[in-house]
């Protein structure tokens, strides 16, 4: 399943799509480390995940 990450931080905020959910793991976690906002995360079957959310699901 693809996720797409949103980095709203900035005026120009993007979207980065991703092929699996570790890779959007470490998206999130490489954005949050550079002191962005906590970025929107979006699975292709319609979530909305959190961070958390998200390390929950890599954990399970």
């Amino acid at each position: 399943m693809s996720y797409t990450v949103f980095d709203t931080s900035s005026p120009n905020a993007s979207a980065t799509v991703v092929p699996n959910v570790l890779d959007a793991l470490a998206l999130v976690r490489k954005l949050c480390r550079d002191g962005q906002d906590e970025p929107i995360v979006a699975a292709s079957d319609g979530w909305i995940l959190s961070a958390d959310e998200l390390e929950d699901l890599v954990r399970s």
